[in-house]
C-alpha cells in the first residue's frame, strides 16, 4: 500500500464494528519527488553549481572537518536556493555564485559578497529555528526572515 492520501473506508465485520482499510485508486499519479539530481546536472547558471555543493556538505564530499548539514536544513536550503532563482528569473537574473558551508550544529551557510556588499544565507539545524538572511552593502545592513522572496531580493545587490 502506498502513503498516498487516499481515503478510508469502513469495513464491517460479523461483530457490526467497523475497521477502515486503505482505499486504493489505480488511476491516481503517486507524488513526484522533486528533481534535485536533474537540477543539478542542469547546469542552470550557478544554481547548479551551488546545489552540487549542498549536496557536497550533506555528503560530506567537500571537508571531513565540517559535520554533515542536517536533512532539514539541506532541504530547507535547497528549496530556498531553488524558488530565488525561479523569482530572480522572472527578472530575468539568475542567482550569483555562492559558498556553501555547513557550521558546527549541521546547519548550512551560504555566502555572496563582491567588495562592496555581502549577503550570507544562515539556515539552522533544526526546523524550529528560524533562518535568516544578513544583508550588507554601502547604504547599510541588516537582518530577515529567509524567504525565497528576500533572498533574491538581497542577492540583487550582489548581481548589480
Amino acid at each position: 500500500m502506498s502513503i498516498l492520501s487516499t481515503p478510508l473506508r469502513p469495513v464491517y465485520g460479523s461483530t457490526r464494528e467497523a475497521s477502515f482499510v486503505e482505499s486504493v485508486d489505480a488511476q491516481a499519479t503517486p507524488p513526484a519527488e522533486v528533481p534535485t539530481c536533474g537540477i543539478m546536472s542542469a547546469e542552470i547558471k550557478y544554481l547548479s553549481h551551488m546545489l552540487k555543493e549542498l549536496h557536497a556538505v550533506r555528503t560530506l564530499e567537500i571537508s571531513q572537518d565540517e559535520p554533515p548539514a542536517t536533512t532539514e536544513a539541506y532541504l530547507a536550503t535547497r528549496d530556498l536556493l531553488i524558488n530565488a532563482a525561479i523569482i530572480a528569473g522572472q527578472s530575468t537574473r539568475s542567482i550569483p555564485k555562492g559558498f556553501v558551508t555547513t557550521d558546527p550544529e549541521g546547519g548550512v551557510r551560504i555566502e555572496w559578497f563582491r567588495p562592496d556588499a555581502r549577503v550570507h544565507l544562515v539556515i539552522r539545524a533544526a526546523r524550529e529555528r528560524c533562518g535568516y538572511i544578513y544583508h550588507r552593502n554601502a547604504t547599510g545592513y541588516g537582518t530577515e526572515s529567509a524567504t525565497a522572496y528576500s533572498l533574491a531580493k538581497w542577492l540583487k545587490i550582489i548581481s548589480d
